[in-house]
């Protein structure tokens, strides 16, 4: 009898907290606004061949095991990222639904209907939290991320079931996955990326420009440019989820925001889309 009792408390506690956590989410302003996305079903496939699937939008990713996807068979397909990875759903060889990114230099032939817009909204587990690839079956853990670590809210998917996507990092690896929105949110200011400390930065661009802050490139291989302009020549490559000091910006060409940024000694303009301020 105690130890039914026992039971029923425990499954009572779990429920509050879960109820708790969803009230909290449904209440918080910010996270209200947090986009939802759903995958296009392409039944004959894209016609890109077999490609490698990474975890998060860089070739430096997590990449669960040796993911690779068929393209010239059924999938399904979210959209493009500002760096031109698209996000896919894809079903393995033992009927295991999976969700990653292929590598623009795959699908670059590709028209994509639909590009990701995603939030970033970073928060700290406030318990070990299971991540999974597969947001269509149960929970199929590929990672665990671990208490009082930090992740960002990027998206929400409640086609099947109901999950935050999120970003975090994974053995020092960049990874992005699905967790459930029953998860409770502990807000803070912390970031995933590594922000250096601005001191170590110059203070003052040539033209005399002060330190404003620091954007995380969110491109892979992106191009820092001479000029505000697509034309002009490029003078450094900036990988993803590198962190750079701006001191301005511009509009420049497409109206489309730009950031003059110091790339390790190098100065020049890199597109607003391929970068997230800090």
């Amino acid at each position: 009898m105690f130890r039914k009792l026992f039971v029923l408390l425990a499954a009572a506690v779990m429920l509050f907290t879960a109820c708790v956590a969803i009230a909290e989410n449904q209440t918080d302003p910010e996270l209200e606004q947090v986009p939802e996305f759903l995958f296009r079903h392409y039944k004959d496939g894209i016609g890109c061949g077999v490609c490698s699937i990474y975890t998060a939008p860089s070739t430096d990713a997590y990449r669960v095991g040796r993911a690779s996807c068929d393209t010239d068979s059924e999938v399904y397909v979210a959209g493009r990222d500002a760096s031109g990875w698209i996000l896919v759903r894809y079903m393995t060889n033992n009927r295991t639904d999976r969700v990653g990114y292929i590598p623009r230099s795959k699908v670059d032939s590709f028209t994509a209907k639909n590009n990701l817009n995603f939030s970033y909204i970073t928060c700290e587990a406030t318990t070990h939290i299971g991540i999974t690839d597969n947001p269509m079956g149960k929970s199929d853990y590929f990672a665990i991320l671990p208490q009082g670590s930090t992740y960002a809210i990027l998206a929400k998917y409640t086609y099947y079931g109901d999950w935050w996507y999120i970003e975090c990092k994974i053995d020092g690896q960049y990874t992005r996955g699905f967790i459930p929105r029953s998860t409770e949110i502990l807000r803070t200011d912390s970031t995933v990326v590594d922000i250096p400390d601005l001191s170590t930065f110059p203070q003052a661009a040539p033209d005399g420009s002060a330190l404003q802050g620091t954007v995380t490139v969110i491109g892979d291989q992106c191009l820092v440019r001479a000029k505000a302009d697509t034309a002009s020549n490029w003078v450094a490559r900036a990988q993803s989820y590198n962190v750079f000091p701006f001191y301005g910006t511009k509009i420049g060409t497409n109206n489309h925001p730009w950031y003059y940024v110091n790339v390790d000694g190098t100065w020049g303009w890199i597109a607003g889309t391929l970068v997230r301020e800090n």
